[in-house]
């Protein structure tokens, strides 16, 4: 896994490690975290995840091999004291099953617009259907047409400008123009459904029971009031009233929608689990 992004070295911060969304990367996220509420509280680690960017491309992409890599890349750099993930959609649910299986090494966790949920199987989540039918149609898209050409038919292939902006920058191209992905597009599309039916299940070691914030938009099409509630089959001791926050306004890129709220609740959270 990549580190493109870290804070200078202190015992007396918080090592911050962010998980990205579905076809997301290490970049995501850089402005939030350099926000002096943040990075004055935690040295910050931006991850390109299986699949994506930088990191190893494989066959497989399960949650529990995800996050074995996220927990291999934690002790490989020394990060388990004082460790808390930031992670969001996609890598969010990445980010309950490695609460699941390593609650030891967590102090604390940052959960944001996902739910433990099997979306696939319930009708009104229809992003779970347009992801999988958009993912299908940049694979066949020929990138022997040429770097403009291929943007052309990204465009075609991508049914938000919010989507549009994340897809681009997961192609490049080189001096003599060849285009390729930089994200193992083949597997991403292949687990890409048994990952939405996958739901977070408690660990040996029984449900996470450190601190935890949810954060979720109030018009996002990915989190409903009705399935907060199943955050506590893997948060022990949640509680609804002072561990969900829901940002007025914001849908599921909520970072980017309302940074100055987004940065505060983060900063607040992470100020509250020093005392």
């Amino acid at each position: 896994m990549a580190i493109p992004s870290k804070n200078k070295d202190s015992p007396d911060l918080v090592n911050l490690v962010v998980l990205h969304g579905l076809l997301g990367s290490s970049s995501n996220f850089q402005s939030i975290l350099k926000n002096h509420k943040i990075s004055s509280q935690a040295n910050t680690f931006l991850l390109d995840l299986r699949n994506h960017g930088a990191s190893e491309h494989k066959d497989t992409m399960t949650f529990p091999e995800m996050s074995h890599d996220v927990y291999h890349f934690i002790q490989e750099n020394n990060l388990q004291s004082n460790l808390v993930l930031l992670a969001h959609s996609f890598g969010a649910r990445i980010g309950m099953n490695f609460a699941m299986q390593y609650p030891e090494v967590l102090k604390g966790i940052i959960i944001v617009d996902m739910a433990p949920y099997n979306y696939h199987a319930d009708q009104r989540f229809g992003f779970t259907k347009i992801t999988h039918k958009m993912l299908q149609n940049l694979l066949e898209i020929d990138l022997n047409l040429g770097y403009d050409k291929v943007i052309e038919a990204v465009k075609l292939a991508v049914p938000t400008q919010d989507t549009l902006g994340l897809i681009v920058r997961n192609l490049e191209s080189n001096d003599k123009g060849e285009v390729k992905w930089k994200v193992n597009l083949k597997t991403i599309f292949e687990n890409y459904l048994d990952m939405q039916k996958t739901v977070p299940q408690p660990g040996h070691k029984g449900k996470y029971n450190g601190p935890i914030k949810i954060i979720c938009g109030e018009k996002s099409d990915y989190v409903s009031q009705d399935i907060l509630v199943n955050f506590h089959n893997i948060f022990d001791g949640l509680d609804m009233s002072k561990d969900v926050e829901i940002v007025k306004d914001a849908g599921h890129w909520l970072h980017h929608q309302k940074p100055h709220e987004f940065i505060n609740i983060v900063a607040n959270f992470l100020q509250s689990i020093k005392k």
